[in-house]
């Protein structure tokens, strides 16, 4: 029997709370209903069994053996704060309370089945956390522990690799973000699971997750251990113009900036890709070289500072970065990948290991002083890079912009 439901006042809530710590036959249903909430994932987002026991005001005493009154004969069932349905309850010898249904006694997770299923909204509409919180609590809910290490590795890494997302942003709290929005890193709490768990997390990120980097201090602080960067294999780096030259160096007119310890880290990794991303043109940029220059300039200048540190990885450009420029560099950096690669082949074929584009650097050095009849000293990166600079070169600072259409982040094109 379907009745009118109607809100409860402050009241009436606090009332009906009292009565249900003294309501021995309220407690025994709630204990039920929870067990079949937890017997299934399907039943724990079942909107539709989460229901609620209140006193009938028809309803009579329920007494124990003992004569002690244990509750009522009579409840309603609130379903979902929509509906409430008046049930009749006795309780059997063994202590179990039950429900009458269909002219007759039913256990609670019988008559709980017959109730229209509802799936919370929170896992059907809900984002990929809220569902993962509502697996999380269902296992809270049974007592059980996820068998993970169970599991295959394969099915293990899927689960590491969706459980921390596409991208790794390492040190989310650092203060080198300076107030920058921060979100903790999701999937952290399974790196504290042990030492195995940990192991095999670290390992695949470092394969298969791009690491992002927006400030050099969080690039030396990820780089600080030889370890780790044996591990990574893919980084994107997305500063700003003024990080982008203190990190890989460049010489100005009058300012000369050196390259930075992790830049140069970058020849002794093998990276499977590397992404340069440029941030947009800015009249106001932190550094007076920068502030409203000509953004394709400005991105030679990067491109140029950059050469001698990434060539020969598999480099993407991205960002507001002139059409003409991205194609050049990155088929620059495939020429040089390629003679890498044959040079390693080489090494393989005569029995030496692989050797590391640092490795390579020192050859190509080396071969280059023995045709000019010694060893080379080795030249100015800038010069070997030039080509990616403008023709309008490092003349003025700021540079004016004399492309065709001007460089602002609002009539930006790549052409």
């Amino acid at each position: 029997m379907t009745i009118e439901s109607g809100s409860l006042t402050m009241l009436e809530k606090v009332l009906l709370q009292r009565r249900r710590k003294e309501d021995r036959v309220v407690q025994n249903l709630d204990k039920q209903v929870k067990a079949y909430q937890a017997k299934s994932f399907e039943n724990f987002i079942n909107a539709g069994v989460r229901v609620n026991f209140r006193e009938s005001e028809t309803a009579g005493p329920l007494v124990g053996s003992n004569g002690k009154m244990l509750g009522f004969n009579e409840y309603l069932v609130d379903i979902w704060g929509e509906e409430l349905y008046r049930v009749s309850v006795s309780l059997r010898q063994n202590g179990q309370v039950q429900i009458r249904h269909l002219d007759g006694w039913v256990k609670v997770s019988e008559y709980l089945c017959h109730l229209k299923v509802k799936v919370d909204p929170h896992y059907t509409n809900g984002t990929p956390e809220m569902r993962s919180d509502l697996q999380s609590q269902w296992w809270r809910a049974n007592g059980k522990a996820f068998p993970l290490l169970q599991l295959p590795r394969e099915l293990r890494d899927i689960i590491y690799h969706y459980s921390f997302g596409s991208k790794i942003e390492p040190y989310p709290t650092n203060k080198a973000r300076l107030g920058a929005k921060a979100k903790p890193q999701r999937g952290t709490a399974l790196m504290r699971v042990n030492k195995q768990v940990s192991s095999e997390i670290r390992s695949l990120l470092g394969r298969q997750s791009p690491f992002l980097i927006e400030h050099n201090r969080i690039m030396a602080l990820l780089l600080s251990s030889p370890l780790r960067r044996n591990h990574i294999r893919r980084l994107e780096l997305a500063l700003s113009h003024k990080e982008f030259i203190n990190l890989f160096g460049f010489t100005f007119p009058d300012v000369h900036y050196e390259t930075r310890w992790q830049a140069k880290a970058l020849r002794g990794m093998q990276l499977k890709h590397v992404m340069l991303r440029i941030a947009a043109p800015s009249l106001i940029t932190g550094s007076v070289i920068f502030d409203g220059a000509c953004q394709r300039v400005a991105t030679g200048w990067i491109l140029a500072a950059a050469w001698p540190v990434v060539k020969g990885h598999p480099v993407e450009i991205a960002g507001f970065v002139k059409r003409q420029q991205r194609v050049e560099f990155e088929a620059a950096c495939l020429v040089v990948k390629k003679g890498f690669e044959q040079w390693n082949g080489l090494r393989v074929a005569v029995g030496h290991p692989e050797g590391s584009l640092g490795d390579y650097d020192e050859w190509v050095d080396w071969v280059e002083g023995e045709d000019d009849g010694g060893v080379r000293v080795v030249e100015e990166p800038s010069q070997e890079a030039q080509r990616f600079v403008p023709d309008c070169q490092v003349g003025e600072l700021p540079p004016r912009c004399e492309c065709g259409l001007p460089c602002t982040a609002r009539e930006w094109t790549e052409e």
